[in-house]
């Protein structure tokens, strides 16, 4: 009987593995400015998966902070929606940037050229990556600033993170006293 338990949990562990991309994910990501002047964003996503491992980003948006010498608008900007469900290049409403919308998350996630677009009240910011851990951040009245992207773990993850390890030690601790 007990070895048909731990088949279950087994079975049960692998099937949520195989659903868990399909659903909607959410990421957080703070932005710090590397040039020195003090720019910081807090960049908070979600998504569909076009592809495993590749997501297009529906809905978020950016919170910026200028600190000592950002020429950026500050506060809360919504991500502007890409009409294209496939994460094609698309033009930004004033014609200013291209940008897709679409992410390949982790710790160093990475953003293509054609970026993350924010959009309020004529104001535009396109977020993407240069390489590997270089990001750029740009606005259309001609700011633009170079920084880092680290992944901030959200509090869903760490709960079921939490919740697999008191799991593995019940089986454990059951394990070794039956033993």
């Amino acid at each position: 009987m007990k070895k048909t338990h731990l088949l279950f949990v087994l079975v049960a562990a692998l099937v949520l593995m195989g659903v868990t991309p399909l659903v909607a994910d959410t990421f957080t990501y703070a932005y710090a400015s590397t040039n020195g002047d003090g720019v910081t964003a807090s960049v908070y996503l979600a998504d569909s998966v076009l592809s495993p491992g590749v997501d297009l980003i529906t809905s978020g948006y950016i919170d910026i902070n200028n600190g000592t010498g950002g020429g950026f608008t500050t506060g809360q900007i919504d991500l502007y929606l890409s009409p294209s469900p496939t994460g094609a290049l698309q033009y930004s409403p004033s014609g200013y940037f291209i940008y897709d919308n679409v992410l390949t998350p982790g710790a160093d996630p990475v953003i293509d050229n054609g970026g993350l677009l924010f959009a309020d009240a004529g104001v535009e910011i396109n977020l993407f990556s240069n390489g590997p851990g270089s990001y750029q951040l740009y606005q259309n009245n001609g700011y633009n600033d170079t920084g880092n992207m680290t992944a901030t773990p959200e509090p869903a993850s760490m709960l079921l993170l939490g919740t697999a390890f008191f799991l593995a030690a019940g089986l454990l601790r059951r394990h070794l006293l039956v033993g």
